[in-house]
């Protein structure tokens, strides 16, 4: 029952590994054109003055701040943990 178990589970984990693969392809498209579509964003920045292209440039800078202070939380967080695990290990045992 446990190799049953354990090959199923190493089948699901090569599937969700290539479906990673493939959602690392098509997010940067999907990302493109979520920002194209955004009409009413450019509509919502001239309000304030601001041209169209700037405010794209902008939104740009921002998610990629955005992305960038996610992925340092995240792995410093990642990290943290790694270290504890480590600590935790050498104490109850050789």
């Amino acid at each position: 029952m446990d190799a049953t178990v354990g090959f199923i589970n190493i089948n699901q984990n090569k599937r969700v590994s290539k479906l990673t693969s493939v959602g690392l392809i098509f997010m940067p498209i999907n990302i493109l054109a979520g920002i194209g579509g955004m009409s009413e964003f450019s509509m919502m920045a001239g309000d304030f003055g601001i041209e169209w292209p700037a405010a794209y440039v902008g939104f740009l800078i921002g998610a990629t701040f955005v992305g960038w202070a996610t992925y340092h939380v995240l792995s410093s967080t990642r990290r943290g943990s790694r270290t504890a695990l480590k600590a935790k290990g050498k104490a109850r045992g050789p």
